[in-house]
């Protein structure tokens, strides 16, 4: 593929800044909003990749989940967008004999981070279509692709019972995560309860929570949680009286009981007898024919759930599966190694100054607001080009994505803003395109750090700042 983008020239260009933003006063806005915080902004037609405006622009930065970009592009250039991940089950066909397998079952796990227990269970339906009415030795649950570590460099100890922090490893179903309601009692110093939602019945849960003010809440406790590797659930601290959402999303720290469950449930919901036992190991070599099989959506389509909804698992799982082809090592460290190669060698993108840890960006990862626009560039002149805009949150009538999860975004975000979000503690980035009123298309990286105020005023700025880019070109 041509290289299409010159650095350098983009560098020269951001340091004569001839055709500034003069009329958007930024240190205003900074000083309106957000007065504290450390401020990076870059402003390129995307046509010609002229800098109109820059702040900061080589500058390292924490980007959040505006890293998931780099992600979905260098996964659609290397792997295409048609690539699918498979689940399938697998025999040695001489050991099915009257309907009986006289041998073990392999269920092949390849990491799908879209496989849903509905999926598993048809998986397990099919078993019957092959003829498997019993199974009379073990089921080997292969788990073996993505092995390593499920976690990134940088992840915070509080984050990793979450579902955002979900394992990125072979095995996953429901994106590894079950889902809980927490009710408050109706007295005050009472424990609150549990109503199950999707999957809690494949966990062990101790409920500790006490009903307490709103107050007491916001100031004085909070609520903890704790989950084991064998998906044992703690929940202790405190729960307001009300206000406060209720459906809570815990993360599967160990996917392989996990599944193991649910496969059993439907073996048992299909009467198909089961004698031995779940090991996890590699596929035998005998194991060649396929008796049931599921095919997740391609790459195309699976990058809009992980930039729409900013799906950390989804992006650390395409980081693997980029380390895998590149390096012939699925670690998430080595997916982001692999998209500086791949961004630096197809469109001369030079990232390597760069710190990435994290394909889906936690607080390691250090990126500057132009290697982020010439990114965006770079994709912009690509055949990639529509299929990555499309997978973006977008701004307007159709608001989807996380511009209709948070409020700010909603309300005072100008139409035809295609851009990503990124949120963490003190940092609140975004990074995209936009379309003027005039027709223009600009590309925009606007990154804020330590960040004293609510990240509200942060996401006002930039805000602001969009409605003043459509007006202005």
């Amino acid at each position: 593929m041509k290289k299409i983008l010159n650095p350098l020239v983009l560098w020269l260009c951001s340091l004569s800044s001839a055709f500034a933003l003069s009329t958007l006063n930024v240190d205003q806005l900074a000083q309106q909003y957000i007065p504290s915080a450390y401020i990076g902004i870059v402003v390129m037609d995307a046509k010609n990749g002229q800098i109109l405006y820059s702040r900061n622009a080589n500058k390292d930065f924490s980007p959040a989940s505006t890293t998931k970009v780099l992600a979905a592009f260098a996964a659609l250039v290397q792997l295409g967008p048609n690539y699918t991940y498979k689940t399938q089950a697998l025999i040695d066909v001489t050991q099915l004999k009257n309907h009986i397998l006289h041998g073990d079952l392999t269920l092949q796990f390849n990491g799908d981070p879209s496989l849903t227990s509905e999926d598993v269970k048809e998986l397990v339906k099919m078993l019957l279509s092959a003829g498997i009415q019993e199974i009379d030795g073990n089921i080997i649950l292969d788990n073996t692709r993505f092995q390593g570590s499920p976690y990134p460099l940088g992840i915070e100890y509080e984050d990793v019972n979450w579902y955002y922090s979900a394992p990125a490893t072979s095995i996953i179903i429901d994106q590894n995560k079950a889902t809980i309601q927490l009710i408050p009692a109706h007295k005050i110093g009472q424990k609150a309860t549990i109503k199950f939602k999707q999957n809690a019945q494949y966990m062990t849960w101790n409920n500790q929570v006490i009903t307490v003010s709103e107050k007491q809440a916001a100031h004085h406790c909070q609520l903890i949680l704790e989950v084991s590797d064998k998906n044992q659930v703690h929940l202790s601290g405190c729960w307001p009286i009300r206000g406060a959402a209720s459906e809570l999303d815990i993360v599967v720290k160990n996917p392989t009981l996990f599944a193991q469950k649910i496969i059993q449930e439907n073996l048992t919901k299909y009467k198909i007898k089961f004698n031995g036992h779940f090991v996890t190991g590699k596929t035998p070599k005998l194991a060649k024919r396929q008796v049931a099989y599921h095919e997740s959506a391609p790459i195309s389509k699976l990058i809009k759930t992980m930039l729409k909804d900013s799906n950390n698992l989804y992006a650390r799982i395409l980081g693997k599966t980029l380390g895998e082809k590149i390096f012939q090592n699925p670690s998430i460290q080595e997916g982001a190694n692999a998209i500086k190669k791949i961004l630096f060698e197809r469109f001369n993108v030079n990232l390597n100054g760069s710190k990435i840890y994290d394909t889906a960006g936690t607080g390691y990862t250090l990126l500057t607001p132009m290697q982020m626009a010439q990114t965006l560039y770079a994709a912009y002149h690509s055949p990639y080009k529509t299929t990555l805009i499309d997978a973006l949150p977008k701004s307007g009538w159709l608001t989807d994505g996380t511009f209709e999860q948070d409020y700010i975004y909603k309300k005072y975000l100008p139409p035809h803003v295609y851009a990503k979000t990124g949120s963490m503690k003190s940092t609140s980035t975004l990074a995209g395109y936009i379309t003027t009123k005039k027709g223009k298309t600009l590309i925009f990286t606007i990154y804020t750090n330590h960040v004293a105020e609510p990240l509200k005023y942060a996401r006002k700025m930039q805000t602001r700042i969009c409605k003043e880019l459509q007006e202005m070109y």
